[in-house]
């Protein structure tokens, strides 16, 4: 029976893209001092040097106390807004099920272990037509040319 009382809240912070290094530096001691990460998503290029991803910035920030993460959050947008970045959303969610605090709760994490056909749980209903998935060995092979 897996239990439903939240693990930990995480904030997220969501602002126009920032791709200047140095301002990026910037932003991340920004969001330090209020206790959030400057996340660091990258977009893969097969040709050229990788670069921070150009569709939006965010920062995220965890607490187990509503009123501690909210006051933050909110004292953060309000200095970002302050220091001329655009915030395009907040969002506070709450955290009932992760693998990195409570271990493979479901046991499906294992490379080493047989992967279990699905089961339907009691009032799931089978799709309408007929759905194929395919494993990831059975994807046809791409050539980026290295």
């Amino acid at each position: 029976m897996l239990r439903t009382d939240e693990l930990y809240l995480e904030a997220h912070i969501t602002i126009a893209p920032v791709t200047d290094p140095v301002v990026r530096e910037y932003l991340s001691n920004l969001a330090k001092a209020f206790k959030f990460k400057l996340a660091h998503l990258v977009m893969i290029k097969d040709k050229g040097p990788d670069k921070p991803s150009e569709r939006d910035t965010f920062m995220t920030g965890h607490s187990k106390n509503i009123d501690d993460l909210a006051a933050r959050s909110k004292g953060l947008v309000t200095i970002l807004r302050e220091c001329d970045f655009k915030v395009w959303r907040y969002k506070i969610e709450s955290c009932v099920i992760d693998s990195r605090n409570q271990g493979d709760i479901w046991n499906v994490l294992d490379p080493e272990a047989p992967v279990q056909p699905l089961i339907a749980c009691d009032g799931c209903r089978p799709p309408a037509q007929e759905t194929h998935i395919l494993r990831l060995d059975q994807l046809p092979r791409q050539d980026h040319g290295g």
